[in-house]
């Protein structure tokens, strides 16, 4: 599942109902927000954007793709999908996805690149 940082605090039973509880506070992940878009210096395309049924990911011919990873993100920051590329033409399956905003990240061996992709 995904991961969140959690702080938790016991609380005593001092209401005389016997019972400790505890209050959980749920600490965003903020995955997602955190990778940078610089996809300047390579040309990585994802397209159609927003996508439908499927993703396609153009990568440089010259990319490693023996180093290469692709990973694909909810909004909500949950890693969906993982693969290694084979070829400079990445088919990722949308058709199941609920309609939102998703980060496509690609990782060429040295840095991560991230484009968000919408599905409808």
């Amino acid at each position: 599942g995904p991961s969140y940082n959690v702080a938790c605090t016991p609380y005593g039973g001092n209401s005389g109902l016997d019972r400790d509880f505890w209050v959980f506070e749920i600490l965003k992940d903020d995955t997602v927000n955190a990778i940078s878009t610089a996809v300047s210096t390579r040309q990585i395309k994802v397209y159609p954007n927003p996508a439908t049924t499927e993703l396609w990911l153009q990568l440089p011919e010259n990319m490693p793709f023996t180093q290469a990873q692709i990973e694909l993100f909810s909004p909500t920051g949950r890693l969906l999908y993982k693969a290694q590329p084979t070829s400079q033409f990445h088919k990722i399956e949308t058709a199941h996805l609920p309609a939102g905003l998703y980060l496509v990240r690609i990782w060429d061996g040295k840095q991560w690149f991230g484009e968000k992709v919408v599905v409808r």
